[in-house]
């Protein structure tokens, strides 16, 4: 049996929760401005409410899904760049491009919406989905939807740029065919 087999798995570092500290010091703000000792579960359970509502009252529900789309992730993104893993930086990077995809098709299918009960909680759940280490969504969603749809499409522009590059190098004068080669394959290494 192979040793590696046996070996612990890494430790995932996407999209690790908040820190304890940080939770304490949004305790101990919020008990500095409203003098009263409020839990810190209470105040995200009591905030958690009030979306609730707000999204089945439909009131800047749409603006409400963007901002829980859009801001810890943003967050996260964040540290996954200043990380040294690149497992976090690929997994954002797939979360992005599904949240590009999607806003893109909401954006043409609006119409859609009136017609969709609890529109704005499908996509709320959606977005939490797609964020989530543990459902791994945002990379379901693009080899499972995305990759296939679109990857038809954009793959055959890959070599299309090498080709760019090895014509470009071809029409520089004065070099030799094993000169031209190796700038190429050059420039062709300090773009990827």
């Amino acid at each position: 049996m192979c040793s590696a087999a046996l070996a612990p798995a890494p430790p995932r570092s996407a999209l690790t929760p908040l820190p304890t500290e940080s939770l304490r010091s949004l305790s101990s703000f919020i008990n500095e401005k409203t003098q009263q000792d409020i839990k810190p579960r209470y105040f995200i359970l009591g905030t958690g409410a009030f979306i609730v509502i707000l999204l089945y009252l439909e009131i800047g529900a749409g603006f409400i899904c963007n901002l829980v789309g859009f801001v810890y992730p943003s967050y996260a993104s964040f540290r996954a760049i200043e990380s040294p893993q690149k497992d976090d930086d690929v997994q954002w990077l797939t979360y992005w491009v599904v949240y590009g995809v999607f806003n893109l098709l909401e954006f043409f299918a609006d119409f859609v919406q009136h017609w969709i009960p609890f529109y704005y909680f499908l996509k709320l759940g959606f977005l939490i989905f797609l964020m989530l280490p543990q459902t791994d969504g945002s990379k379901v969603v693009y080899e499972s939807v995305i990759k296939p749809m679109f990857g038809t499409l954009l793959l055959p522009l890959l070599p299309l740029r090498q080709s760019c590059c090895a014509a470009r190098v071809l029409t520089a004068p004065r070099l030799s065919s094993k000169n031209r080669r190796r700038r190429c394959r050059r420039r062709a290494e300090r773009r990827c």
